[in-house]
Parts: structure tokens; sequence; C-alpha cells
């Protein structure tokens, strides 16, 4: 911790350890009566890590062909259990437990190997360094690799996501409307229905299951939705403005 605590510009962190297969991000802890987790991240950004740790899953499969079974992906709570006072969490959440303060994954080495019949370990805590330790540190260490080529596109990212929805404005709807949004890359979706300019303050999407992304927002009466979409650098597309018409 003293090391992200020295020196704010670190923006990228990754705790890695053995074993288990894991690839995971925060939250990583809940408060066991009634598993209560901490705040999840919001929708763009756990869209970005998942869009990010493909890039650096993708790395660690090609030194062998190791991958990490989805059901091993996510969220720590979603796919592990509670690890409370994990550092990932601490790199993620700020004071007020509105992140990213640092976007922070937790590797664990020691994913299952296929074969080509069947499903083998790799050797659990303490494998032998020859035949299987040294190539588990090499293909995560590939994966390392990943994470600072995800930070240096992060670092050099000036360009707006772009957004568009299913809604034709030059109809009719003669019942309530679904509005699906679809962007360009991760992004969180800011909208307004009073006809005011969205800003970074107004509504965003709702979530839809954990890791199904935005839910449709529902429009039930003749509606102007003004809306605009912001990556996770802080680029922004010019708003978008559309009257959706619905009959009585």
């Amino acid at each position: 911790m003293w090391l992200t605590e020295t020196y704010d510009n670190i923006l990228f962190a990754m705790n890695t350890h053995s074993f288990g297969g894991y690839f995971m991000w925060s939250p990583g802890a809940y408060i066991a009566d009634g598993r209560v987790p901490l705040p999840r991240p919001p929708i763009g950004t756990e869209e970005y890590f998942f869009a990010a740790s493909a890039d650096i899953l993708d790395r660690i499969k090609a030194y062998r062909g190791t991958v990490v079974h989805p059901g091993r992906t996510g969220p720590v709570i979603d796919v592990l259990y509670s690890a409370a006072g994990n550092s990932g969490d601490e790199h993620y959440y700020t004071d007020d437990l509105e992140g990213p303060d640092i976007y922070a994954w937790d590797f664990e080495v020691g994913a299952d190997l296929w074969d080509g019949e069947e499903w083998e370990s790799p050797g659990f805590f303490w494998p032998d360094f020859e035949t299987e330790g040294f190539h588990q540190a090499m293909e995560f260490s590939n994966g390392w690799i990943g994470m600072m080529e995800v930070a240096l596109e992060f670092s050099q990212d000036d360009q707006a996501p772009s957004s568009s929805i299913n809604v034709d404005q030059r109809g009719w709807y003669s019942g309530p409307v679904d509005v699906v949004f679809t962007t360009s890359e991760a992004a969180t979706i800011h909208y307004t229905l009073d006809m005011s300019k969205p800003t970074l303050d107004s509504p965003t999407l709702e979530r839809d299951g954990l890791r199904d992304g935005a839910a449709p927002l529902e429009i039930t009466e003749t509606t102007v939705l003004r809306w605009f979409a912001v990556d996770e650098t802080g680029n922004q597309e010019k708003p978008h403005r559309v009257r959706i018409k619905i009959r009585d």
C-alpha cells in the first residue's frame, strides 16, 4: 500500500499470488449478515474491467494456451467469496467509496490445463519449478505486460465514444418502448427525460443483472430523450436528442 500512497500517478495495479486460476476485480468484500457488498462499479466501469481483462487474458493464453474459466473471471464476490481487506478494494475505492481510485485486479496463478482429453491440475501452491512453476510465472508475466498495454492505451485515449439507440423518431409507437443503447466502447450513459441538457450528474442506466450490462430504458409516453456517453478516461460525445412518440 505504501507504493500507491506514495506515488499518486499509479492508476493500474495487479496482485498476483498462488493458486486457483482466478482473475478478479472489485468489489471484493461483503458484510456477511445479509451479504451486503461494497458498491459495485458503475456499468461503464465494469464493462471496462471486462474489456481490459479480455486483453490481459489473451496475453496469458498466448504463452501456452492457458485460459481462465469464465466462472472464475469477474468481481471477487461473484466468483469466489468475501475477501475483506484485499489490496484490490483498497486500491479501487476512494474515501467516499466512489471509484475507481486505481483499476486493480487480483491474479491467482494455477489455472487447470486441458491436455486434449481432460483437465489437469497444475500442481497446487508449490508446483515443480522446472516442469510447471516456471511456465506459470511466464504466462502470468505475459498478463502483466497485457496490463501495461491496457494502461498505455488508457493514457493515450483522447477519442470520445459514440452511442446509438434502437428507436426511430420518425414514426409513432402504439405502446411503451424499451430503449436499448449501443456504445462503441465501454462507456456510461447519462440521460434526461425532462428536456434538460444531460450532465455528469444526470441519471445513468440501471444494471440488467450481474453480467448483462445496462437494462433497457422504458419509455411509456411521448418523451424527449437526451443523452451522451462518457468513457473511462473522461472523453464525452456530443449530446443526442430524440423525441419518442407514443400514441395515447
